[in-house]
């Protein structure tokens, strides 16, 4: 009877194995001419610990990605930004959103190696100014399975990222993002990831920064933003 019982144990440890350690493999599918739209939300302070400059900006973005170009393991794309919304209120005075009309308009080629930004580069004629966006984000290079992480590093900032669950074949990905240089602090928040589509759904971030800048003054900046795919 004891031997019965072990046997029957292992077949069922043999069964649930493999659904407690599946393995997930993240891939982005990108389609030559494919156009995708995201709707952008964004909340942001920023005063500063050693004057009385204070601004509170709220705002909304609508930027359309074109893929230009795909191969294995890279893709370009152009990344536009067509609408732009909102207010901003400084020392306590409600003005229009700063640089709105250069940024409206604005065009940027992003390449990305799988799923990383490597390059960007305006092809705005009204400005220089380039999205690099935080929409796209490093993808593991091998399966992964839920608890585990991967890193990326860069001379700007340090990232790592946590596959915390899959659920309908959509994966939960915890990150903190930790800046270098003139910057301290971390962007933290969740992406949320169709596997089997290949596309990013929605993310949502908040972020909690000390800026120093140039003339030694020591900015704070909380924020938060809501990306959504809705295209």
């Amino acid at each position: 009877m004891e031997f019965m019982n072990i046997k029957l144990y292992l077949v069922i440890l043999f069964i649930a194995f493999p659904l407690l350690g599946e393995r997930y493999k993240f891939e982005y599918h990108f389609k030559p001419g494919e156009r995708i739209v995201y709707l952008i939300s964004e909340e942001q302070q920023v005063s500063s610990l050693n004057s009385k400059y204070q601004d509170i900006m709220k705002m909304s973005i609508t930027m359309i990605d074109s893929v230009l170009f795909t191969s294995s393991d890279s893709v370009v794309i152009m990344s536009r930004i067509k609408d732009v919304s909102g207010n901003m209120i400084l020392n306590n005075k409600k003005m229009d959103i700063p640089n709105k009309d250069k940024l409206m308009g604005t065009k940027t080629l992003k390449t990305l190696v799988n799923g990383k930004i490597v390059e960007t580069k305006s092809i705005s004629i009204n400005s220089k100014q380039t999205n690099p966006g935080t929409i796209y984000f490093p993808l593991p290079q091998e399966p992964v399975s839920v608890g585990d992480t991967w890193m990326d590093r860069s001379r700007e900032q340090s990232s790592r990222f946590q596959l915390e669950s899959v659920k309908d074949g959509v994966a939960s990905i915890s990150f903190v993002v930790n800046p270098k240089g003139n910057t301290d602090g971390k962007i933290y928040g969740n992406i949320f990831f169709s596997i089997s589509k290949g596309k990013i759904i929605n993310e949502k971030l908040k972020s909690e920064l000390f800026f120093k800048s140039r003339w030694r003054k020591v900015f704070h900046i909380t924020g938060s933003a809501d990306i959504e795919r809705v295209q």
